[in-house]
């Protein structure tokens, strides 16, 4: 065998390795990215919950006082 086949076959088997090793390490970074995206997209719902449980509060928060401030204004008509 001449150096440059030797050399040629050295080439292929190296970047074979190499681009194996690739692979692997992308497929594991897409595992963990994909994973990671469920943890992501979990928290976001809790988040969402609890901005619609503080949204719920408020608006209860305001429907009191427009009561407590129509009370108060009737009752300050009445005094007039």
């Amino acid at each position: 065998m001449e150096y440059w086949q030797l050399t040629l076959a050295t080439g292929v088997y190296s970047g074979s390795v190499i681009l194996a090793i690739c692979s692997v390490i992308l497929a594991a970074l897409g595992i963990r990215t994909h994973g990671k995206a469920k943890v992501h997209l979990a928290e976001f719902a809790h988040l969402r919950e609890d901005v619609k449980q503080l949204s719920d509060g408020v608006t209860q928060l305001l429907a009191a006082e427009e009561r407590r401030f129509l009370k108060e204004l009737k009752s300050f008509k009445m005094r007039d």
